[in-house]
């Protein structure tokens, strides 16, 4: 069973950045929470940080805005975030805590 839900929730990231790249270069989607540990239950959201070199600083409402408005199209429990590649690369610990890069699933696009 958990590979059925595994494989269903690889292939709602791989369609949500489909959309995503309709608009916008995607390097990468990293699923964290509890999806990404094995522990999500039915009503669990589905977290997700998109990084693209579109997420410049300082646009962060405006981004998240844009991302639930795709999001809201494929699945209501999908909570994506914006980063930049910097944030991600750097381990900006003040924008993403280190367990929830270090711990996620990555799927890249680049």
């Amino acid at each position: 069973m958990a590979k059925k839900k595994n494989k269903k929730i690889d292939e709602l990231i791989y369609r949500f950045a489909e959309e995503l790249k309709k608009d916008i270069p995607i390097e990468k989607i990293l699923l964290f929470g509890s999806y990404a540990q094995g522990k999500s239950k039915i009503d669990s959201d589905i977290d997700l940080i998109v990084v693209s070199p579109t997420f410049a600083k300082g646009k962060y409402i405006a981004n998240m805005q844009y991302l639930f408005r795709k999001a809201s199209k494929l699945n209501s429990l999908l909570e994506p975030i914006p980063a930049a590649p910097s944030e991600i690369k750097n381990f900006d610990r003040r924008v993403f805590p280190g367990q929830i890069i270090e711990s996620a699933k990555v799927y890249n696009f680049m």
